[in-house]
């Protein structure tokens, strides 16, 4: 990874002054093959970023779109605008961890309450049509083959299941599925192939 420096002595309350970078924009296919590039790699390395910034440190780049997103000599991948930040605390990752890891077991019962720590509700919902509907959203999802599941879908279809039960998911929460689902649509850009569903599972070994 690289971080563009920041001029202190230039930088107000008002304007941030950072190093000019020149990298090649990670969107920009053609120049990335012409500059001897491996996309799959590249894919592999800013989704792995993108995990270790949100899973383990809770603190993360909130707008990685293309554009902000630099590829320089050496394969390193350089992030710019921090004028976004997401912020997760140590209690969520962890239930997220939860939400995941009963996806990954199959347990409808253990997505649901993880699902229900995770989102804010003036009235819990009744627990049997609740976890049909997890269920459901678990099938939709999750029991597919590799490179069919897209995580901008899930978070849509999360977003409505949510709604459908008065569960309010909190903004910080709202922040990292979409920084995902941006991170999801960039590396699939570079790599077609490249499914971030067990990358994110497997970064959650960190927390």
């Amino acid at each position: 990874i690289y971080l563009p420096a920041v001029f202190l002595e230039f930088t107000t309350p008002r304007v941030l002054v950072m190093e000019y970078v020149d990298g090649i924009k990670a969107s920009n296919l053609d120049e990335l093959d012409a500059a001897g590039f491996d996309r799959r790699e590249l894919s592999a390395r800013i989704a792995d970023l993108v995990m270790k910034q949100i899973f383990a440190h809770g603190f993360f780049h909130a707008d990685p779109h293309p554009g902000n997103v630099r590829i320089m000599p050496g394969q390193r991948v350089c992030f710019l605008d921090f004028g976004m930040m997401g912020f997760l605390d140590l209690r969520t990752r962890e239930v997220f961890v939860d939400f995941v890891w009963g996806i990954a077991r199959r347990s409808e019962s253990s997505v649901a309450t993880a699902l229900l720590k995770l989102t804010e509700t003036d009235v819990e919902p009744a627990r049997g049509p609740f976890e049909t509907d997890v269920a459901e959203f678990m099938h939709q999802h999750f029991y597919r083959a590799a490179g069919e599941i897209h995580f901008s879908n899930l978070v849509t279809q999360l977003t409505r299941l949510a709604g459908k039960h008065q569960l309010r998911l909190p903004p910080d929460l709202v922040v990292m599925l979409k920084s995902l689902s941006m991170t999801e649509e960039l590396v699939r850009k570079l790599n077609p192939e490249h499914d971030l569903i067990p990358q994110i599972v497997i970064s959650m070994a960190t927390v």
